[in-house]
């Protein structure tokens, strides 16, 4: 059986792990710190903070903005639900937008025709792995005034224009740590901020507000001059969860080598078929796939197939708009892009666990399903 997405593999010296729960410094630390640094040299930004989920990365950012009740935030029904969800956490309300059916990420031509009463946000997700067309969202969204958040959350290690997907134009970026995600921390989630008063504002709110600064005199005790004017919660990165990314970080460009390596050798299967093709990326970008996101008029029949066959293939995510929690959200009808996409989009593995066995095996039962269904 061939998975859909795995855990990475993480080697790591175990006598080395017990020394942090020797020291009795578990939390925030150290070795988070040492995370917050590789990172931001791998991603060239200063302005990083890790939390301890994408979902509480998502809340922050939006939060630092001071994003609330009667604020709208644009994004697209194609994501995560652990990305969509922190908005209406927030008190805002989502307002779809519906995506290019050939990527299944924002259209920008759908972009520019939005009511944007009340839009303080604009939420970009680079579905699967593959970039959005970040320069014409970025100038859109600059020329309204709306603050731009990527979610990156699968795209790790994707480049756009040659360089990490990073703050270069849009004020936060948001990756993933969770458990099958191309680094994993077990769990976890990293902000990159393009303003470094949004990562001071973040820095608080991570830690219910206080200013670990200034919180306690030099006793050790707690300052009463220390005030906590603002109200933030419990979503701190831990020393034990930032261990085990760091053990995956020394060898970050091997790590993503190997998804690019197999991407272009999936690439290379799918176009001997022409019933199966891959989903579209930035034409100046370079994906670290996540999960090759592919487009077939045989979704479900060629699903049930490969599944069958003992490897595993994914629709991936349910539009949004479809859970009840979100309301009408603003959505008058359903988003035609939106609908062609969700009936033909079909994710294959990726991940560097697969063999050679794999890629031999998938070839051999496209190439049978398509002379089972030739018109």
């Amino acid at each position: 059986m061939f998975k859909l997405v795995d855990v990475p593999s993480i080697n790591f010296n175990p006598s080395e792990l017990q020394e942090i729960f020797n020291s009795g410094q578990i939390a925030d630390g150290e070795y988070v710190k040492q995370l917050e640094k590789a990172f931001s040299k791998l991603f060239s930004t200063k302005n990083i903070v890790a939390v301890n989920s994408d979902s509480s990365a998502v809340f922050l950012s939006l939060k630092a903005l001071c994003i609330g009740p009667g604020d709208v935030v644009i994004m697209s029904p194609m994501t995560c639900l652990a990305v969509s969800i922190p908005v209406i956490q927030t008190g805002a309300s989502i307002k779809w937008c519906d995506v290019d059916r050939t990527s299944g990420m924002l259209s920008v031509d759908s972009l520019r025709e939005m009511n944007l009463d009340n839009v303080k946000a604009l939420v970009v997700t680079h579905w699967a792995g593959n970039v959005a067309d970040l320069s014409e969202i970025n100038k859109f969204a600059r020329s309204k005034k709306i603050a731009v958040l990527e979610d990156a959350t699968e795209a790790m290690g994707s480049l756009y224009k040659d360089s990490m997907l990073s703050v270069t134009d849009s004020d936060f970026v948001i990756y993933s740590l969770g458990p099958v995600k191309h680094i994993t921390a077990i769990e976890g989630g990293l902000i990159l901020c393009k303003d470094p008063i949004h990562l001071a504002t973040i820095s608080r709110l991570k830690r219910f507000g206080l200013d670990r600064k200034n919180f306690r005199d030099s006793d050790g005790e707690i300052d009463p001059k220390s005030d906590v004017n603002m109200v933030g919660g419990n979503y701190s990165f831990n020393n034990i969860n930032a261990f085990f990314a760091l053990q995956q970080i020394k060898k970050f460009d091997s790590v993503t080598d190997s998804f690019r390596k197999n991407r272009a050798r999936l690439i290379k299967i799918l176009k001997k078929y022409d019933f199966i093709e891959p989903s579209e990326t930035c034409s100046s970008s370079d994906p670290c796939s996540w999960v090759m996101s592919t487009l077939t008029p045989f979704q479900l029949p060629l699903l049930r197939f490969l599944k069958n066959n003992g490897i595993i293939v994914s629709k991936l995510h349910l539009k949004n708009y479809s859970y009840s929690c979100f309301g009408d959200s603003n959505l008058a009808s359903p988003l035609d892009g939106v609908e062609q996409f969700q009936r033909t989009v079909l994710c294959l593995p990726c991940h560097p666990k697969l063999t050679d066995e794999y890629f031999l095996k998938l070839d051999i039962l496209l190439k049978k399903f398509g002379e089972e269904n030739e018109s």
